[in-house]
C-alpha cells in the first residue's frame, strides 16, 4: 500500500473513438473505439487489481482498471477518486492508557489486543471525495442549518475541497466508506495506526504536542464551555502536519477532527472486550470517536484518548476516514 492517490477521471462522448484521461494531472490521449451504450448498473463491481477503481455498489460493471484506460468506459468508473492508503501489519500492541495529566513517559497499556493486518486512509476523508458520492445521489450532503456549527462546515463554503469533510454523521459516515469498497475502522485498528507497537502517547511520539505537529485547542474544553486560544481556530486541510504522522504514515490521527470509529461507545470495553479483532459492544447509544479536534484540548491527541457521540449528531469537530 501507501502508493500514490490514485485521482484518475476520464471524458468519453458516445460514438467518438478517443478517451481523455487525465491522470494525476498529466493528460495522455488514448485511441480506441468504446461503445455507445451505456452499461447495466451491476451491485458487483470490485477492485480487482486494487488501483481504487471499481469499487462500491453504485459502479457499473466489472472492475475498472486505469492501467487499461478504455475500461473506465466499459465498466463505468466510479465517480469518486479513491484515497491514499497506509498498511498496517497484523500482530498485538498495547491498547489503552492512563489518562491522568499530560506527560512525556509512555503511558502503561491497559491490555494486550492483536488485530489483523488492514488498511486505512492515509488522511481524513476530503470535501472533493465525499462531494463525488453525494453528486451520484449515494451520500447525503453533509449537514447544516444549525446557525452556530454551520459556518465551519466545509461542505458550505467553496475552494475547500482538500479539507476533511465535517458535518458528518457516523450514519453517513458509514454510507460512504461503503461506496468506496470500506468501511469505518475499529477502535482498535483506529488506535494501531496511530499508535504502532511501542506504546507512544501521540502518533509521533511521547513528546507533547505543539502547533506545528498536530491542529488542536492550547488549553482543554472545560463544560463545552468555548475556547478562544487555538493553534488555527478552524479545521484545516488535510496532510498539513507531517511532523505529526503516525508511525504507520496516516495523517492527521491527532487533532483536526475527531474520527468516526465503528465501535459502539462503552467506558469498560476497553478492560473486558476481545483481545483478538475486538469489534465493540454489540449495542450501545454513542459511537467511539478518536483523535481530538481542532477545538479540543492537547490531552484529547493521545493515541488512546476516546470520546463518543450519538450516531445521528453531527460536528463541526467530528469527520473520518475508511478502512479495508
Amino acid at each position: 500500500m501507501g502508493r500514490v492517490a490514485c485521482d484518475v477521471y476520464s471524458l468519453v462522448r458516445p460514438l467518438t473513438p478517443v478517451l481523455f484521461i487525465s491522470v494525476l494531472g498529466c493528460a495522455q490521449k488514448i485511441t480506441r473505439m468504446v461503445p455507445a451504450s451505456t452499461p447495466t448498473p451491476s451491485t458487483d463491481c470490485v477492485d480487482l487489481d486494487e488501483d481504487g477503481y471499481g469499487e462500491g455498489v453504485d459502479c457499473l460493471g466489472p472492475d475498472c482498471d486505469d492501467r487499461t484506460a478504455w475500461l473506465h468506459d466499459t465498466c463505468g468508473r466510479c465517480p469518486t477518486p479513491c484515497a491514499e492508503m497506509v498498511a498496517v501489519p497484523g500482530g498485538p500492541f498495547g491498547m489503552g492508557g492512563d489518562f491522568g495529566p499530560l506527560t512525556e513517559q509512555p503511558s502503561a497499556a491497559t491490555r494486550s489486543v492483536t488485530v489483523s493486518a488492514f488498511a486505512i486512509d492515509a488522511t481524513e476523508v476530503t470535501v472533493a471525495q465525499y462531494d463525488a458520492c453525494v453528486a451520484v445521489g449515494h451520500c447525503k450532503k453533509a449537514n447544516i442549518g444549525h446557525s452556530i456549527l454551520e459556518d465551519k462546515c466545509h461542505g458550505i463554503h467553496p475552494n475547500r475541497e482538500n479539507h476533511p469533510v465535517n458535518c458528518v454523521t457516523w450514519t453517513m459516515a458509514v454510507e460512504y466508506c461503503r461506496f468506496v469498497g470500506k468501511r469505518l475502522p475499529t477502535e482498535a485498528e483506529w488506535e494501531k495506526a496511530a499508535r504502532g507497537t511501542d506504546g507512544r502517547n501521540f502518533p509521533w511520539g511521547n513528546e507533547l504536542p505543539t502547533c506545528d505537529r498536530a491542529n488542536y485547542a492550547l488549553v482543554a474544553r472545560r463544560g463545552g464551555a468555548a475556547v478562544e486560544n487555538y493553534c488555527v481556530g478552524d479545521p484545516t486541510p488535510v496532510g498539513m502536519y507531517p511532523l505529526g504522522n503516525s508511525p504507520h504514515g496516516a495523517a492527521d490521527m491527532a487533532g483536526n477532527l475527531w474520527e468516526w470509529t465503528a465501535d459502539w461507545f462503552d467506558e469498560t470495553h476497553q478492560l473486558t472486550g476481545s483481545d483478538v479483532d475486538p469489534q465493540g459492544p454489540t449495542a450501545g447509544t454513542e459511537r467511539v470517536v478518536r483523535g481530538g479536534a481542532w477545538d479540543y484540548g492537547p490531552d484529547s491527541l493521545r493515541t488512546y484518548e476516546r470520546a463518543s457521540f450519538a450516531p445521528d449528531a453531527w460536528r463541526n469537530y467530528v469527520g473520518f476516514r475508511c478502512a479495508r
